[in-house]
């Protein structure tokens, strides 16, 4: 009885850094969504128009592609 205690103690300790992990991973990507989203207005408001490719590095949260583009002024 008490070993199955300590095994249940040992599970909900690993579930809740599991659950903690997930809550960073979701705060990073949140966090960089929000920059990739204002590097978007930053190079629509330089060049004048909305990038497709950016709109694509947007979707797949690719921030390299969006660092090139910042770059290379806004062409990708």
């Amino acid at each position: 009885r008490d070993h199955a205690q300590t095994q249940s103690q040992g599970y909900l300790t690993q579930r809740d850094q599991a659950r903690a992990q997930v809550q960073v991973i979701t705060i990073e990507r949140d966090r960089e969504a929000a920059a990739l989203r204002q590097a978007q207005a930053d190079i629509g408001s330089l060049t004048g128009q909305r990038d497709v490719s950016l709109q694509v590095a947007l979707t797949s949260g690719d921030a390299d592609l969006i660092r090139d583009a910042m770059r290379s002024g806004g062409e990708a």
